[in-house]
């Protein structure tokens, strides 16, 4: 059973970064990853005019039976948003005009 958090618009989790439980879980039964399960956000590709962009991203959770493809509902029933800031403000400046 892998855990991983699918990509959608604003995350993206490699394959290489699900993570492996045990082989079964039995019904009702709770199973814990033994490490993190790492993934990037989508980088803002146009400077935000005005206010600093902000958006509301969510992580799709998933736990997937890779030997039959079928992944757990509830599972997949679970989001959690999370906030996306680029807070970083460019004006421009001047420097020396020259390196010695």
């Amino acid at each position: 059973i892998y855990m991983y958090i699918e990509n959608n618009e604003w995350v993206n989790c490699n394959f290489s970064a699900r993570v492996a439980t045990q082989r079964y879980i039995h019904a009702n039964a709770e199973a814990q990853i033994n490490r993190p399960i790492i993934f990037q956000i989508s980088e803002m590709l146009n400077p935000a005019r005005g206010e600093p962009f902000r958006v509301t991203g969510q992580m799709e959770h998933r736990a997937l039976v890779e030997r039959v493809n079928q992944d757990f509902a509830r599972v997949r029933a679970e989001k959690t948003n999370f906030i996306i800031e680029y807070p970083v403000f460019i004006s421009k400046s001047k420097g020396a005009p020259s390196i010695s």
